[in-house]
């Protein structure tokens, strides 16, 4: 739910905030810190990929975070965190992460939906 720094879902309606109308996915969640940042996933992973990718290709340093998943504003790291995507492209900052119509319409286009 969208709502403002009193509370107030404010003056928004249905077709602004698709996952509320679009069968009960997830809304914006605040952030949650389960692990130090990066967690031990995220630095396993980093280790990895250090030995078998270019330094010219990815910076690793600082460590960088892993993201597991994404759905709508929220982003969720190799160790459990939870994060507001606040550097979205302009697609995700439009729509959210995994839009039910945009993953519809890709599954579509390419032949699996």
């Amino acid at each position: 739910m969208i709502v403002d720094s009193q509370g107030s879902r404010g003056p928004y309606n249905a077709a602004m905030m698709p996952f509320e109308s679009e069968g009960g996915l997830e809304t914006t969640e605040l952030p949650v810190q389960r692990t130090d940042i990066p967690g031990t996933e995220s630095r396993a992973l980093a280790t990895r990929l250090a030995a078998v990718e270019s330094r010219n290709a990815t910076a690793l340093d600082p460590v960088p975070v892993f993201w597991e998943r994404a759905l709508g504003a929220n982003l969720w790291d190799v160790d459990g965190n939870r994060y507001v995507d606040l550097t979205a492209a302009f697609g995700v900052a439009n729509v959210g992460h995994a839009h039910p119509e945009g993953v519809r319409g890709l599954g579509l286009m390419i032949g699996v939906g």
